[in-house]
């Protein structure tokens, strides 16, 4: 036979609200719940019942784990309060406590979905089946809505992650063009610094498409150390980078320009004993609609000059 203590080990964590309409046989039932339940609110009819339901949500922001009602009850008889409980929060576990062997009450509520049936008087033997079986119901279901927002969580961490890595160029490790476009797109001041690598085709041509990889990846490191702090810098294209200015004041692109030329002016990079200089068409964009084409036309008119030399 079951034990009470057994019993309450499965329930003490669960909040009840007990409907019922008779003084006594609520107070009776109300000293009973008390012992195996962590709280039970309690109504004297089904409105009532219905209104402290609404105010418990509004309150706590969660619904109760159990309701139990009478079915005949004053002003709002109980199969009409279980659907409007059911249409508040369609998933209510849910107890019908009745003294009447009304089979079309019983079928009807069977029909609704209730939990269980606690006739009156109560058979103690039978009470406790009847809450293990339920509260084993509870949390069963707790644990799977626990376990489906746990797995939420992990999709939405993962998609967040993806969302991240595809801003990201996986060659270089700083912000790609995407991330770019996301910047280019929030509100505020900015101005924008292309850097297209001179001739860099002939780097690769020369010495190899794996040292001309290596040598992006040593421009990309160089770059970041030179940025200002209200900047951002991106991988564009292939050989190609962007620095993005929030705010900037005056001259801040032309003398950042001036800055990235004049430190590889005078930095060779080395990478396997070999070292080579490399210089930048740059290009500077204060365009309001489209940064990165006024960047790239800047760089294009700039290499058209050094041909024309």
């Amino acid at each position: 036979m079951l034990d009470k203590h057994q019993v309450k080990a499965k329930t003490q964590e669960l909040i009840v609200l007990f409907i019922e309409d008779n003084t006594s046989a609520r107070r009776d039932m109300r000293a009973i719940l008390d012992f195996y339940f962590y709280k039970v609110d309690v109504a004297s009819d089904g409105k009532e019942g219905l209104e402290a339901y609404k105010k418990f949500y509004e309150k706590e922001n969660f619904y109760y784990d159990l309701v139990i009602t009478d079915l005949e009850l004053p002003k709002l008889k109980g199969l009409e309060l279980i659907k409007e409980i059911q249409k508040i929060n369609p998933e209510q576990h849910i107890m019908i406590s009745s003294a009447y062997n009304d089979y079309e009450n019983l079928t009807n509520a069977i029909n609704l979905g209730v939990d269980g049936f606690l006739q009156k008087p109560f058979n103690q033997k039978k009470f406790l089946e009847i809450m293990v079986n339920v509260a084993n119901h509870i949390n069963a279901a707790d644990e799977e809505k626990f376990q489906k927002a746990k797995l939420e969580k992990l999709i939405d961490a993962k998609t967040r992650e993806v969302q991240e890595q595809a801003k990201i160029d996986s060659f270089t490790l700083i912000p790609n063009f995407n991330a770019l476009i996301e910047d280019i797109n929030r509100s505020g001041e900015k101005a924008l610094l292309v850097l297209d690598i001179d001739r860099f085709e002939d780097v690769n041509t020369t010495y190899g498409m794996e040292f001309g990889n290596s040598v992006l990846q040593r421009v990309a490191i160089l770059l970041q150390d030179l940025v200002p702090e209200n900047g951002r810098l991106y991988r564009i294209g292939s050989d190609e980078f962007g620095m993005l200015i929030i705010d900037p004041i005056e001259n801040q692109l032309e003398n950042l320009a001036e800055t990235v030329s004049s430190f590889f002016r005078t930095y060779q990079i080395g990478i396997n004993d070999v070292e080579i200089g490399l210089k930048f068409f740059m290009g500077i964009s204060y365009e309001e609609h489209d940064f990165i084409s006024g960047g790239r036309v800047a760089v294009k008119e700039a290499k058209l000059k050094r041909e024309k030399l």
